[in-house]
């Protein structure tokens, strides 16, 4: 069972790269392809 302060955690980062996925920068795909598989749920 996840805790709260991770599932909040996870939240952010997702709006995070949401926000930065927005921007269409080249030099961030590796690192927004890489969160969804850290955070497994990818």
């Amino acid at each position: 069972m996840r805790s709260k302060k991770l599932d909040t955690l996870i939240y952010v980062y997702m709006e995070l790269a949401d926000a930065l996925g927005k921007l269409n920068s080249p030099e961030l795909e590796p690192l927004l392809n890489s969160w969804p598989l850290s955070l497994g749920s990818g």
